[in-house]
């Protein structure tokens, strides 16, 4: 998945000027209708904090230095250099609160957040986890959620051609004047074209279901069940806990089936729904049951070489 990031901060905010008096202090002589005022301002919260920023500096031996000071922290431009480079690590959702990633999209409120300004790609995790009916039922599947996206670049559409294989091919059949002949055609080779692709953000969303009970788990895309890699590199739509490589699935949800299973129906339901009315077929290995007149699920042959 390719992610690229440019970070956009759009922190706004209006305060009203203060005029200063030859002695560096705040001239309030119009305070009284400073209420009045700020009852129009777009900012009255920010109008108002004027008064409370010239009482609270009136007792300081630098009254300016006080007011000039008050008015920084006061102002979200002045934090700007406190926003998290999430570019760098992962953000937690409060660090990432408020941020756009370097697509130009907002970060999802209450999720981890990375973000891959060199691939123009960012990463959303959930750090909630789901309980996921199946076959109508709830207490033994749970659900963990990441979000991808990535710039997709535009690719120009391309033309179909046809194109012959060899050449005619003539036959003839028959005795004395009685002779027939025909003649094949060069096969035609057919290549059709392709449609253009726009460029853009693609979005994908991806759920981890794993079963508390027969301890594997398989990845889904958008609601699809796709292939993922165990720790002996094969390439499995389901795979075991004990042949796990991804730490995501690990840490946040194998840990939670195998200290925390009895909690399954405590959690919130997930919207996931590919099995909400069915059972899941599920197979870890791409090997057939049999070999050869070998039962391979027969507690003889189960762990033996020849069926692994």
């Amino acid at each position: 998945m390719n992610i690229n990031y440019q970070k956009s901060i759009n922190l706004i905010s209006k305060f009203v000027l203060i005029s200063l008096s030859f002695t560096g202090k705040v001239s309030l002589a119009n305070e009284s209708n400073l209420h009045e005022k700020c009852l129009t301002a777009d900012d009255y919260e920010g109008c108002m904090s004027k008064i409370n920023m010239h009482d609270n500096c009136l007792g300081a031996t630098d009254y300016k230095g006080c007011m000039e000071y008050s008015k920084g922290s006061q102002n979200p431009q002045s934090r700007i250099l406190d926003i998290v480079d999430c570019s760098q690590k992962l953000c937690t959702p409060e660090e990432a609160k408020g941020q756009v990633d370097n697509l130009g999209m907002k970060v999802i409120p209450g999720w981890w957040f990375s973000d891959n300004p060199v691939k123009r790609s960012s990463l959303f995790i959930n750090s909630e986890l789901y309980k996921v009916m199946v076959n109508n039922q709830f207490g033994r599947y749970i659900n963990l959620q990441m979000v991808t996206r990535y710039y997709q670049e535009p690719q120009a559409s391309t033309p179909g051609f046809s194109s012959s294989i060899g050449g005619d091919s003539t036959n003839c059949y028959g005795v004395g004047s009685s002779i027939s002949c025909y003649t094949t055609p060069p096969t035609q080779l057919n290549i059709p074209g392709r449609a253009a692709v726009p460029g853009g953000v693609i979005q994908g969303s991806f759920d981890y279901i794993l079963d508390c009970e027969d301890e594997v788990w398989g990845q889904h895309l958008n609601q699809r069940l796709i292939k993922s890699k165990n720790n002996k590199g094969k390439l499995r739509k389901w795979v075991k806990f004990s042949e796990t490589d991804d730490k995501f699935v690990e840490n946040l949800g194998i840990s939670f089936c195998r200290e925390e299973k009895d909690m399954i129906d405590d959690l919130k339901p997930s919207y996931f729904s590919l099995y909400k009315y069915k059972d899941i077929q599920k197979k870890t290995s791409s090997k057939p049951k049999n070999v050869g007149n070998i039962n391979c699920e027969s507690p003889v042959w189960k762990k033996k070489p020849r069926c692994n």
